[in-house]
């Protein structure tokens, strides 16, 4: 289901409180939650000292201080949810046919047969959505087949394959006894702005003397996991985001000047806010609600900024009427 709230991304640098802040203070990269008469919510205030607030960002350009960044207006009465994630990191997928390294685990030895295995590559969804990206290997054994020859020759095909051996890479390694296996590991891409963040995932199938009359051994060692908070997510989110402020030109060459400000290598703790936007419509007789989000992305290596923020918010929000717990990363 297609998400359609609006949302705005604020983000915070490794910064200290400023002093008696106001919102005319802020430093460059300071985030701080204001109330509706634009001073800085104290740490305690409730929905009864503010019915609705602002998350705002200090912001500088050139070394000079410019206007702040808003988020949009969060009304207490209608926030939905308030939560966190803490920054993790990416986890590559592994797959192991056979055996995996010392360990127990077998590849099914048939004399003179081929062996057929395929990698079905999942993440690219604009191949995806015309053909699926697959490379398929192959390898005939001899008169007297052993799992070496068999995981080394996939391992070698894997690792010379135009394609492949820039998504994944293979290695044959020694299991238990006579054993051996075949471990494919996924390979990190590198981040690309325009083309945003892709993480390869892909199934691996096989066929052939792989299970002729036996059955080899098969794990995925390891699920892939995208992680959260990296610079790579959150420039992603920062620049999806564009569209909302009115940059909707991003094929123009060259790539116009605007502002960004996840910093790489950075990371982030996220935190986020889900609510509407109640306001007049036409009809007389009924308000409208526009749903909103909030993101706010915090380096993770910054305390004091993170325990700030949420010493403004979590009461705050703990007051609304749905009554949401203390988010604290």
């Amino acid at each position: 289901m297609a998400r359609h709230e609006n949302y705005k991304i604020l983000i915070g640098k490794n910064v200290a409180r400023t002093p008696n802040l106001t919102v005319a203070t802020l430093a460059d990269g300071e985030i701080a939650v204001v109330k509706d008469d634009m001073t800085i919510m104290n740490a305690g205030d409730t929905i009864a000292n503010s019915d609705y607030c602002y998350v705002v960002q200090g912001c500088f350009e050139g070394g000079v201080r410019v206007a702040p960044r808003f988020s949009a207006k969060i009304q207490g009465l209608q926030v939905t949810k308030w939560e966190g994630t803490s920054y993790a990191a990416a986890v590559q997928q592994v797959d192991i046919v056979g055996a995996p390294a010392g360990l127990a685990g077998n590849i099914n030895l048939v004399n003179s047969t081929e062996y057929r295995l395929s990698l079905i590559f999942t993440y690219d969804k604009v191949i995806g959505s015309e053909r699926q990206l697959v490379r398929r290997f192959y390898y005939t054994s001899d008169a007297t087949a052993t799992e070496q020859e068999i995981a080394q020759a996939f391992a070698t095909a894997i690792t010379n394959d135009d394609v492949a051996k820039d998504l994944v890479s293979a290695t044959a390694a020694l299991g238990v006894g006579t054993s051996w296996g075949v471990t494919i590991t996924a390979k990190a891409q590198a981040y690309k702005v325009i083309d945003g963040y892709e993480q390869v995932t892909f199934k691996t199938v096989m066929d052939g003397g792989f299970s002729d009359g036996g059955l080899t051994t098969f794990a995925q060692s390891v699920l892939p996991n995208y992680g959260s908070g990296t610079y790579a997510h959150v420039s992603d989110l920062e620049r999806a985001a564009l569209g909302y402020d009115g940059v909707t030109n991003l094929m123009k060459f060259p790539v116009p000047s605007y502002p960004v400000y996840a910093v790489d290598p950075d990371t982030y703790d996220i935190y986020s806010i889900m609510h509407s936007d109640r306001h007049a419509t036409a009809n007389l007789n009924k308000d409208g609600l526009s749903p909103e989000m909030t993101i706010v992305a915090l380096r993770n290596t910054q305390a004091s900024q993170q325990q700030n923020f949420e010493a403004e918010l979590n009461p705050w929000m703990a007051s609304c009427p749905g009554n949401f717990a203390n988010v604290a990363l």
